[in-house]
């Protein structure tokens, strides 16, 4: 087993001789536990509306979601199946021998579409915070260091300019902050046509 720390979660990743896991454990306090819970169900409908993302495994409980408490810290802990494949700097930058990269991104973008057209189906059970809940002019106000008064004097208007945009289902909704590079894999899968091909996957 290794651990690994992110900005906002520790990943504890475990290989055996069952499929590997990835143990996800968030212990700050800039989200709560129907935001966590809103996050994990969210990648359960996708993951089984075919969506290329690791699934959620159900803890003994059958809870997508646990809470443990310690020295009155609270920690949210949740477990996903580890995604084959390796990223993309694990293979020094390399798609597959003879092919050129654009096909790689080519096929990162089919990925992506795909999980925002399955993302205007779907409705949450635990509803996360809109993105205006949390970047409204007081919170930008706290985040931004009155050095920079000039931005702080922009970012009113930019927010009432955003609030202001169409927000048709077509357009807006879900979508996948972090999508790049070192968040994904890529794999071998045998098509119909017994072609090898790549099919990338969010981890």
């Amino acid at each position: 087993m290794r651990s690994l720390f992110t900005s906002t979660n520790i990943r504890v990743v475990r290989v055996g001789r069952l499929s590997a896991k990835i143990l996800r454990i968030a212990f700050l306090n800039d989200r709560r536990r129907e935001d966590l819970l809103g996050e994990v169900e969210y990648i359960q409908y996708l993951f089984k509306h075919g969506g290329s993302v690791s699934n959620v495994v159900s803890s003994r409980k059958g809870n997508l979601l646990e809470e443990i408490t310690h020295s009155n810290h609270t920690f949210f802990v949740c477990l996903f199946e580890k995604a084959k494949g390796k990223m993309l700097v694990e293979n020094h930058y390399q798609y597959r021998e003879g092919v050129p990269i654009t096909e790689y991104y080519y096929n990162c973008g089919k990925v992506l579409g795909k999980l925002h057209q399955l993302s205007k189906g779907y409705a949450p059970v635990h509803r996360r915070y809109s993105f205006f809940d949390k970047y409204n002019v007081e919170y930008i106000d706290k985040l931004i260091p009155d050095t920079l008064s000039l931005l702080k004097e922009k970012m009113p208007g930019l927010l009432k300019t955003l609030e202001g945009l169409d927000k048709n289902p077509e357009s807006f909704g879900m979508v996948h902050f972090d999508y790049n590079d070192g968040n994904g894999k890529y794999c071998r899968c045998i098509r119909s046509n017994a072609e090898q091909r790549r099919r990338d996957e969010v981890r």
